[in-house]
């Protein structure tokens, strides 16, 4: 037990009201005979996920902590403390895991041969201490003073009832929250023997352990020395949010430690830990469908074995680097089509258009013999997965897409939930896929969603919108015709459970998933979903690649690139002396309905006649039904204004920072201001100026939202104003 520092153990495990404990099993009547190092055929094929060679870099050794070489077959070993008395370790695995995932954990444990202590842990933790997390020797099991922690401990010392300590060897869970304790001695599940009959597990043999996470019910299990029913059982509803503040990712490890008297060796060998990604009951090594999408593993990974270990080098196919060149989350790319770090086959949405794999399989149609109530599980534990119900094989018993050939809407050669754009038309699916009231366009309908979103407040705000109404998130910063909430490199991608559904898709993270909001988008009614039907384009306002503005002699030359069109009509040049009222000053043809880049062009001959004056440029798209859109603004001025300007600003528009040249006659002082079109002032400084060219850089000016500024500097009763843009 954990465990006072006064005595032999640290008391402060806290219990907690109205958990559910389900009952401990009957504990094995004596310790069987055991071998050191376990081979079956079981374990063998058990470690075909997340297991590596003894000594890697994967794990975090603390303190004591070393890699165990002695131990042979599949699986990571290491020791965790030597038999040296009065000291302790920890090891912890560096990839976080998701406790949103069910997995079980397999390991075969040493105690020691000498009947002493203290013994070890293994353990979840979001310590603020992390992978080096080393929290005390002797009674503290390595893992005193941590927090919050899920742990399971196997004690061979007695320190008595007021730690809650048994006389016998034992086993417990203990859960570990500071901030939530109410009797910090007491477990959440047992003690319990490890042998009916009081055998001690210090007894010179390897003890196989396995511990079972199911993420549905949110329980934990220990199975001890080959039992087929559980030492121990422990459930909590809502643990993620209880214990752990919401957040599902948690380091895992063990540790162990022993007192001055009787310190005992305590090592791992053959440690496997393997996911059951759809919790469906089957270990991903053996189900042919991980993720429950009714599409077979092989189908996903365009038939090769992404679990299998081509080259026999204790490595994975999906994280060998002799299989393929890895992407910035050290997975194979090419099995991971969207990049976001899991492989297509774990993935709900793998090509991350926010339609779910089930659906696309399935045509957009919910899948056969589901009713439609269910529609592919939303009543149930996750949007994207199909059922609860499968076969031996771990494949959902209603759907017929694991053993038929997946859709291909455009043949193409890549079936819809691999392909970006299903219908081969000029508009991406993330984009005609989600005009849920059949109007023809989607931002509207971005906006609906954004609004219904439950989840983080601030993943989705409809605010500081562009020129063309659109917010950050759903903008496209590198130009891929992703938007960024879509985007895996941009700060606007959320996937909170890591299940490859982004939030605003995602019913568990508070979002709405595809067809929640109006069934299925079908613009034309010919009962063909819009995402598979070429003949229905539902775009979002032109797509500008760019928009530039320069001096060409007299004239002011803008330039635009658009990379796809739809139904429209012209636009209008429109021009500002002020950034604020823009008057019409020239128009250009569109290209009505394109799906290729087309380059624009427009030379302004009234440029000269703003001269002594900053100009500013937009573009207003005008569609055939005479709706409109603006491009961001583009602002321009005459060399002649420059040379005699006291006050210039630039470049405008800025990005990034923004520089002031100031010019004086004289040692003063002034103050520089900066406030938007609302008269909000952003920045106010006073400035020392000299003789001459004084130049001041604004680095902050990059955070600022982009939109129209007005910088002023005051020279005693005199101002000068400019208007400046922000990109």
């Amino acid at each position: 037990m954990f465990f006072s520092t006064s005595g032999r153990k640290l008391a402060f495990i806290s219990t907690l009201l109205g958990l559910s404990v389900v009952g401990n099993a009957t504990p094995a009547v004596g310790p069987t005979e055991l071998v050191a190092v376990p081979q079956s055929d079981s374990q063998r094929n058990s470690a075909t996920l997340f297991w590596l060679p003894p000594g890697d870099t994967d794990y975090q050794f603390n303190k004591t902590a070393r890699a165990n070489t002695s131990c042979s077959g599949v699986g990571s070993s290491f020791t965790i403390n030597p038999i040296n008395d009065g000291n302790d370790g920890s090891v912890w695995r560096k990839q976080l895991v998701s406790l949103n995932t069910s997995f079980t954990v397999q390991f075969n444990a040493y105690f020691g041969s000498r009947g002493g202590s203290d013994g070890m842990t293994f353990a979840l933790q979001r310590d603020v201490a992390g992978t080096s997390l080393a929290a005390g020797g002797g009674q503290n099991l390595g893992i005193g003073g941590a927090t919050p922690v899920l742990a399971v401990e196997f004690d061979t010392y007695n320190n008595g009832t007021t730690v809650n300590d048994i006389a016998q060897d034992h086993l417990a869970i203990f859960e570990i929250n500071q901030s939530r304790s109410k009797d910090i001695n007491k477990p959440v599940a047992g003690p319990v023997q490890a042998y009916a009959n009081g055998a001690k597990i210090t007894d010179g043999k390897y003890h196989p352990v396995k511990i079972v996470w199911t993420k549905g019910t949110q329980t934990l299990q220990v199975y001890f020395d080959g039992a087929t029913t559980p030492h121990l059982t422990y459930t909590e509803n809502n643990l993620v949010n209880n214990l752990f503040a919401g957040n599902p990712m948690v380091y895992w490890g063990f540790t162990a430690s022993s007192g001055t008297l009787y310190g005992e060796e305590h090592s791992i060998c053959n440690l496997t830990f393997t996911l059951d990604s759809d919790d469906d009951g089957y270990l991903d090594t053996v189900d042919l469908d991980d993720d429950n999408d009714g599409i077979a593993d092989v189908i996903e990974a365009s038939n090769v074995d992404a679990t299998g270990d081509a080259d026999n080098d204790g490595i994975v196919n999906y994280q060998d680097s002799d299989f393929g060149p890895l992407n910035a989350y050290s997975v194979v790319a090419s099995l991971d089509l969207d990049g976001d770090g899991l492989i297509n086959q774990l993935d709900l949405d793998a090509d991350n258009d926010g339609i779910t794999d089930a659906l696309e399989a399935s045509g957009g149609q919910t899948p056969a013999a589901l009713a439609a109530s269910q529609n592919y599980q939303r009543t149930g534990t996750e949007a994207g997965r199909l059922t609860n119900s499968v076969d031996t094989q771990g494949r959902p018993q209603n759907s017929a897409s694991t053993a038929s050939p997946v859709l291909d809407t455009d043949n193409d050669g890549k079936p819809d939930f691999l392909d970006t754009n299903a219908d081969g038309d000029a508009f991406l699916d993330w984009s005609e896929g989600f005009d849920d009231n059949s109007n023809g366009k989607s931002q509207d309908d971005y906006q609906t969603r954004a609004a219904a979103f439950s989840g983080v407040a601030t993943y989705y705000p409809w605010t500081n919108l562009n020129s063309q109404g659109l917010p950050a998130w759903l903008q496209d910063a590198n130009n891929n015709r992703y938007p960024d909430f879509l985007d895996v490199t941009s700060s606007y991608y959320h996937d909170t459970d890591k299940d490859g559904l982004v939030d605003l898709m995602d019913p568990t993270n508070g979002g709405n998933d595809y067809a929640a909001v109006s069934n299925i988008p079908d613009a034309n009614k010919n009962n063909l979903t819009d995402y598979r039907d070429a003949a229905a384009a539902t775009p979002l306002p032109v797509e500008l690649v760019s928009f530039d503005v320069r001096v060409s002699g007299k004239q002011a030359r803008l330039s635009w690139i658009t990379a796809s069109e739809h139904n429209s009509a012209y636009f209008a040049i429109e021009t500002s002396r002020d950034g604020l009222t823009f008057a019409t000053t020239g128009q250009v043809a569109a290209q009505g309905t394109s799906s290729t880049q087309y380059a624009y062009q427009y030379l302004d001959p009234l440029f000269t006649s703003h001269e002594g004056a900053t100009v500013y440029y937009r573009l207003r798209q005008v569609d055939k039904d005479e709706t409109t859109t603006y491009s961001p603004i583009r602002a321009l001025a005459t060399q002649a204004k420059a040379s005699t300007t006291a006050v210039q600003a630039y470049p405008s528009p800025f990005a990034t920072s923004l520089t002031v040249i100031v010019q004086a006659e004289q040692t003063e002082l002034a103050v520089l201001r900066l406030v938007n079109t609302t008269g909000h002032q952003l920045l106010q400084r006073t400035i020392t100026l000299e003789p001459g060219t004084n130049t001041f850089s604004l680095p902050e000016a990059a955070r600022w939202p982009a939109g129209l500024y007005l910088l002023e500097v005051q020279q005693g009763a005199h101002r000068e104003q400019r208007r400046i843009v922000h990109e």
